[in-house]
């Protein structure tokens, strides 16, 4: 099987997380691995939150039977990457709190425990309203610096960032 690629929109991470819990549904396999993902996704729906792990939600095209063939030479980080311009990590208790409810009756219904020393990192839509003026005038000095690099420095720039 060929790896699919990374997602390359915010439309296609929320495709890929609305297809996460109807295959969820129909493989208990996949159910099985519920426990071993930190970093998951929460969209907010017309019908409630739905969820994701990150390195589900960062590959398009994945259904139950390919994620589980494929998991091996899947890459997280690469994930978490793609939808990092996308989706920011939740930072209030009380948001990471109800989403943790949330998640574990998301396992429940699956039939899973979650792992009880699990460390969840939550991420959520970026709402582009939301952000703040001084962190756009920091991205435009960045853009302005790496920009006035030399392209080697660019590249390795690039490199180091991720």
């Amino acid at each position: 099987m060929e790896i699919p690629p990374l997602v390359a929109s915010p439309d296609e991470a929320r495709a890929a997380i609305l297809a996460f819990e109807p295959e969820l549904g129909q493989s208990p396999a996949l159910a099985a691995r519920l426990a071993y993902p930190r970093a998951w996704l929460a969209l907010k729906t017309e019908d409630g939150w739905r969820y994701a792990f990150a390195l589900w939600a960062g590959y398009r095209g994945l259904t139950a039977e390919r994620y589980l063939a494929l998991s091996p030479h899947l890459d997280s980080r690469r994930a978490e990457a793609a939808l990092a311009s996308w989706f920011f990590p939740v930072a209030d208790s009380r948001r990471t709190e109800k989403h943790d409810r949330r998640l574990r009756a998301l396992f429940a219904r699956a039939g899973v425990k979650a792992a009880p020393n699990a460390r969840v990192r939550f991420l959520e839509p970026l709402d582009p309203a939301a952000v703040r003026q001084g962190d756009r005038a920091l991205v435009d000095l960045l853009e302005a610096v790496y920009r006035s690099l030399p392209a080697a420095a660019q590249a390795a720039f690039r490199k180091r960032i991720g």
